[in-house]
């Protein structure tokens, strides 16, 4: 019946390891700018927003 097609538990897997790569390398980004990766000037903080609010449990 699925033949051929990625599985819905397959695709959750594989955006669950994408979100969780690009928020580990936001939060490291957040961390080589210190404050100013938590000020407006740089977007850092946005994406971190975005990615969190897209992430599965």
């Amino acid at each position: 019946m699925n033949e051929g097609k990625a599985k819905t538990v397959h695709i959750s897997m594989a955006k669950r390891n994408n979100v969780d790569m690009a928020l580990h390398i936001a939060r490291e980004a957040r961390q080589i700018h210190g404050g100013m990766g938590l000020t407006g000037e740089y977007p850092i903080m946005r994406h971190m927003m975005n990615l969190e609010s897209v992430i599965t449990q």
